[in-house]
């Protein structure tokens, strides 16, 4: 069994056993995972969890596990455009360049293609005379 695919286990069994706050642990776990390997299926099994353990819980717990699933919706997102989101270390070091082919929108600072007229993010218009 792959290691997200235990993770999710772990979480549903927490979940099932009526404990949604030790849910979340191991949905991150498995979001990681998905993250490193490219898996969107776990990201997005992951995601569907997360959503699961914050209708269970309320105050802080609840906006932990809405957070693991907005993230968990994002990298699956990432992954089925074919975008590659850095590691926090690879930030840090300055790997990995925003690629020639993409320009960062200059409302919501996204990285969308070059070629693009609308920021599929927030829908700002590129003008002719925009610099890339």
């Amino acid at each position: 069994m792959a290691a997200a695919a235990e993770s999710i286990a772990r979480a549903r069994a927490a979940l099932a056993a009526g404990k949604p706050k030790r849910a979340i642990g191991p949905g991150w776990d498995a979001a990681r995972e998905g993250f490193r390997t490219g898996d969107v299926a776990a990201l997005e099994e992951t995601a569907a969890l997360a959503a699961e353990i914050a209708d269970a819980l309320a105050g802080r717990a609840r906006g932990q596990a809405e957070l693991l699933a907005a993230y968990c919706e994002r990298c699956a997102a990432d992954a089925r455009s074919g975008l590659r989101a850095l590691t926090p270390l690879e930030r840090l070091m300055g790997i990995g360049g925003l690629s020639r082919s993409k320009k960062t929108c200059p409302d919501c600072a996204e990285h969308v293609q070059k070629a693009a007229r609308v920021c599929r993010f927030c829908g700002h218009r590129f003008g002719p005379d925009v610099p890339d």
